[in-house]
């Protein structure tokens, strides 16, 4: 029995990972060791994780197997801040509207009069254990693409995945 920590980006499983808990059985596509920008997700604690999971980027050299023992999420601090949303340049106020033809018309949502944006600051992480990953109980809370409230606070950047792979 091998437990192995592997790092899972909060946007690629947020946007089409398949949900996961502890218990359950999972293959991963890592890349071993970890990349260098890892470190400024998680400082010292970089140094624990022995394998970071991508289906989107730089894909996986190596597949790992077993049961997931456990999952925390990564929160890092961020500074919110929200600017008046700028006029538009030909002076109009009207929601886009859309016509796919045969009387199908889409009209755009609202627009925000803000603009928020978020920036990472330095600051220590923050590890929480969680229920699993896209897991109900979790997904209100963990959600990455929130708008945030404005000034500083955390954001989860990503899942620590402890991997029991059997040998």
């Amino acid at each position: 029995m091998a437990i192995r920590r592997i790092w899972l980006n909060s946007w690629e499983w947020d946007c089409c990972g398949e949900p996961f808990r502890p218990g359950d059985t999972m293959d991963f596509a890592v890349t071993s060791p970890p990349p260098d920008w890892l470190a400024e997700y998680l400082g010292a604690a970089a140094s624990e994780v022995a394998a970071v999971e991508s289906h989107h980027e730089e894909g996986g050299d190596q597949r790992w197997s077993g049961t997931v023992r456990g999952v925390s999420s990564v929160a890092t601090p961020h500074l919110a801040t929200r600017v008046r949303r700028p006029p538009r340049p030909d002076g109009g106020t009207d929601l886009p509207r859309f016509d796919f033809g045969n009387g199908v018309v889409a009209i755009g949502g609202s627009r925000s009069e803000w603009i928020t944006s978020v920036e990472p600051v330095a600051g220590e992480p923050r590890f929480t254990p969680i229920a699993g990953v896209r897991q109900p109980a979790t997904d209100a809370t963990n959600d990455a693409h929130a708008e945030p409230p404005e000034g500083l606070h955390h954001r989860v950047v990503g899942y620590l995945v402890e991997l029991d792979m059997a040998e």
